[in-house]
């Protein structure tokens, strides 16, 4: 149906309702996620220049959604026919608009990604590191080529979503092959930052002394990102309209933001993953979540989110309950009574036998990941401390075993 001369936006069905329903539904996935990610890292003590990243991707994202909700408005995913020429300027200002956002917060976003793996590796493992800096450079450099060149492709930028200055010789615009050219660089970066973000932490995890079900468990939790990779894939058929404006352009340019918009919500929930898994523990399980700063990562050289499962640890001790859920507070004032390592559950083993060993305490094994060559020695050794009741006229006797 053809719109109005007058019309000054299309209504909201088809595919301009689905393509504004998803953005919004990721973005409120992404509120959730990062907001939840904010609330543990500020409360551990350990907000760092990634989550700084991260909460930046959010309110760009939230941009990009508001100005997907205008195009979508002014005929971003409407066919031609159901168009004016009112409408396919506008369609055109909100998409280059849309556009432009969307490159910058998904090159932070990946930046955030890569920099928390900068952070959790040891400089021993130079490889891997070249693997991440690799990342970032080829992200930045798909980044520079795809903003300015859509930010250049017609002069001045006006021109952009008034083709009529081209035809009045007030602009000048370079092919759409250019254009072309462009979106196929953003994808194949893309593709290959998504890939290598979802496959370095794998690799990695399954190269450390874990047990084989908790690197099952891990890798299930990153590799959730390479969900966003198949959005980016299933974009890529569309680019090739970009060589032909007059063939429903703007419709289609509705499934590339779709797909684009759903990629960033992906990535936002991904990247917050290892922070909601310790917000799902501390809430649902029980679980102290060292909000005093004694408990952190990366930073503040405590732990990482993913270093310990803070599930039920099966270690019993004296005035505690093991971890069970529903049983914090009579444990917390268990331990205000015993000061000594022993009573709180800590232990320390020391090994001398010549030559150059590492010494390893209790948090030794969360200063870096041991790889099959180190010659350190890690042993995983479970304690049980059986309690008796206190008679309550003799509170400072102990019977334990």
């Amino acid at each position: 149906m053809a719109a109005p001369e007058d019309a000054r936006m299309v209504p909201l069905v088809g595919l301009p309702l689905v393509v504004t329903t998803l953005t919004f539904l990721f973005m409120a996935l992404g509120v959730v996620a990062v907001g939840i990610r904010t609330w543990i890292r500020l409360r551990l003590k350990s907000f760092g220049l990634d989550d700084a990243m991260v909460v930046f991707t959010l309110m760009t994202f939230i941009v990009t959604a508001a100005f997907t909700l205008h195009g979508a408005h002014a005929g971003v995913g409407t066919r031609n026919a159901g168009l004016n020429a009112r409408l396919t300027v506008e369609a055109s200002k909100w998409y280059l608009f849309w556009i432009l956002v969307y490159l910058s917060d998904m090159v932070v976003l990946k930046t955030s990604v890569c920099t928390t793996l900068l952070r959790i590796l040891p400089p021993s493992m130079a490889l891997f590191r070249g693997c991440v800096y690799g990342l970032i450079f080829v992200s930045w450099a798909a980044w520079c080529v795809s903003f300015l060149g859509v930010l250049l492709l017609c002069r001045p930028v006006e021109a952009s979503w008034r083709p009529s200055l081209v035809a009045e010789g007030k602009a000048t615009c370079g092919g759409q092959d250019v254009m072309v050219a462009i979106s196929q660089t953003v994808t194949v970066a893309s593709v290959l930052t998504d890939m290598g973000c979802a496959l370095l932490p794998g690799i990695m995890l399954w190269q450390t002394q874990m047990a084989k079900t908790s690197k099952l468990e891990v890798f299930a939790l990153v590799s959730i990102a390479s969900i966003a990779s198949g959005a980016t894939i299933a974009r890529a058929p569309f680019l090739s309209h970009y060589a032909d404006p007059t063939n429903n352009l703007m419709y289609y340019e509705g499934f590339m933001m779709l797909f684009s918009n759903v990629e960033t919500g992906i990535g936002l929930f991904a990247s917050s993953l290892p922070s909601i898994r310790r917000a799902y523990l501390i809430f649902f399980q029980g679980q102290h979540d060292g909000g005093d700063g004694s408990g952190g990562h990366g930073h503040s050289g405590g732990p990482s989110d993913d270093d310990h499962h803070l599930g039920n640890t099966g270690i019993v001790t004296i005035g505690g309950t093991g971890g069970k859920a529903g049983s914090r507070t009579k444990s917390s004032r268990s331990r205000n009574r015993f000061v000594n390592p022993t009573d709180l559950g800590q232990s320390e083993a020391h090994v001398d036998g010549g030559g150059a060993w590492e010494r390893l305490g209790d948090d030794g094994s969360d200063k870096r990941m041991l790889m099959p060559n180190d010659k350190n020695i890690h042993v995983n050794q479970s304690y049980a401390v059986e309690m008796h009741p206190v008679p309550p006229h003799d509170s400072n006797h102990y019977d334990h075993k």
